[in-house]
């Protein structure tokens, strides 16, 4: 018990001291050690008979923790000793109406994104009612399963990518000060409302925590204390009941032992299928890390970069610049639960570390989370100056949420992730440069005339 007692502490303390330290509850090593640390500790309580985690899992979740904390705290702090930038606390007299944007023509970026997020939606709609028709949308399972079959075609699947980055990119620039309207804004927020009517509840846990996590790092120090635990309630709170409404709209249920038959009898039913929902709360926030001890005693095909770049990878085979297959991208599924517990779990969900250890076994991931510790301190670090900046406010929000859900899944390696990234970022890479090229044009010409 003193372990589980320990590292919730650690889970809860972090953050205020993260607060004191650099100014930021939810700095990425503050961050990533209270998801592990929390995480960790309810599954090490075993509300559901899973397979006890051997000592070489534990091992390598806390070199992982300590490796992926440790190197974007120091990555951190060398930008911060190269760039010779403080915390910007106020980002521009602290009003945003006195920050001058620095996006041109950034009403009709959110216009544009707008319309093709709600036409990928519309898409969608259409694929389902032709292949299935409206009673689709009362039956999600089947329409889950008919989506990942491709029964439906997935056509529209790269417009729906604007349905995170319209309302994500439109936030960004009003925290930062743009004036983008209301109406747009209202339109942004009606393409994020969109990530409702899928059978995915990840859309929409993205969406929320992405604008969560970009809130907190444009505000900074600004935050106050009733700010922080009132955010941490609501946005928790709106993320478990969007799980439960999808999950009650998927008629998903769990007979496991933490809401065993005979409790259900001898309760109300009201009762029962509150247990049941946190039965099925409590298996995904935790099934990860007896399913990560389950692969770590299979045998791997050390796969050399396949799956961690398969991103990468999936464009250069598409390009026609490499000739070679690739492996699954969706992992395989393995049951979790103590051998005689009846039905036994099983889970394809393995933490984020499961694609570099098929790639490259334990010494590899170790490297890859050093490696991805590294990047999110360095762009925290730059970012710490420049809160008035919308991209960096941006890209400070993707990389906290994949954080977030590291101990579940591997955004850095999804390919709808790095669509979302890259749509969100493109028009401040496009507006820088053409400034680029505009200034050296003007410099020539300078040079010319003289």
């Amino acid at each position: 018990m003193i372990p589980i007692v320990l590292l919730l502490l650690a889970a809860l303390l972090v953050l205020p001291v993260s607060r004191w330290l650099t100014g930021d509850y939810f700095s990425p090593p503050a961050l990533v050690t209270a998801v592990w640390c929390g995480t960790l500790a309810l599954c090490l309580l075993y509300w559901i008979p899973y397979v006890v985690l051997q000592p070489a899992t534990l091992t390598l979740i806390g070199q992982t923790v300590a490796l992926l904390a440790g190197a974007s705290a120091v990555a951190a702090w060398a930008m911060a000793c190269v760039t010779r930038a403080r915390p910007n606390v106020d980002g521009v007299n602290g009003d945003r109406a006195d920050i001058t944007p620095t996006l041109p023509g950034a009403r009709w970026w959110v216009l544009f994104y707008s319309v093709l997020a709600i036409a990928g939606f519309a898409w969608y709609v259409h694929g389902v009612v032709t292949h299935l028709g409206w009673d689709a949308f009362t039956q999600a399972h089947r329409l889950r399963v008919a989506l990942s079959t491709y029964e439906i075609p997935s056509r529209f699947l790269f417009l729906q990518y604007f349905c995170l980055a319209a309302p994500l990119f439109a936030f960004a620039l009003w925290l930062t000060g743009a004036r983008v309207g209301w109406p747009l804004l209202t339109l942004a927020g009606l393409a994020g409302l969109t990530t409702l009517g899928t059978t995915d509840r990840t859309q929409f846990f993205t969406l929320a925590l992405t604008v969560f996590f970009m809130d907190f790092f444009r505000r900074g120090p600004r935050v106050t204390v009733t700010r922080f635990v009132s955010l941490c309630i609501v946005c928790p709170l709106i993320l478990v009941l969007n799980f439960v409404a999808v999950s009650m709209w998927r008629t998903v249920r769990m007979d496991v032992p933490i809401s065993t038959p005979a409790w259900r009898t001898a309760t109300s039913p009201a009762v029962g299928r509150a247990v049941d929902q946190f039965a099925l709360f409590y298996f995904y926030a935790t099934s990860s890390y007896p399913a990560l001890d389950v692969l770590l005693r299979q045998p791997r095909a050390n796969t050399g970069g396949l799956h961690t770049f398969h991103p990468i990878a999936r464009f250069l085979q598409r390009a026609r610049i490499v000739q070679t297959s690739l492996p699954p991208y969706i992992a395989p599924f393995l049951p979790v639960t103590r051998d005689g517990v009846e039905p036994p779990l099983v889970t394809n969900v393995y933490t984020f570390l499961y694609y570099p250890l098929e790639d490259f076994d334990v010494a590899g991931t170790l490297t890859y989370s050093g490696a991805i510790g590294v990047i999110c301190g360095v762009v925290y670090g730059l970012g710490r100056g420049r809160r008035d900046s919308a991209a960096y406010v941006l890209a400070i929000g993707h990389l906290s949420t994949a954080l977030t859900l590291s101990v579940f899944v591997n955004k850095f390696n999804n390919t709808g992730w790095w669509y979302v990234l890259v749509l969100t970022l493109a028009p401040f890479a496009l507006a820088a440069g053409t400034r680029v090229v505009v200034r050296r044009r003007t410099s020539g010409n300078d040079a010319y005339a003289r």
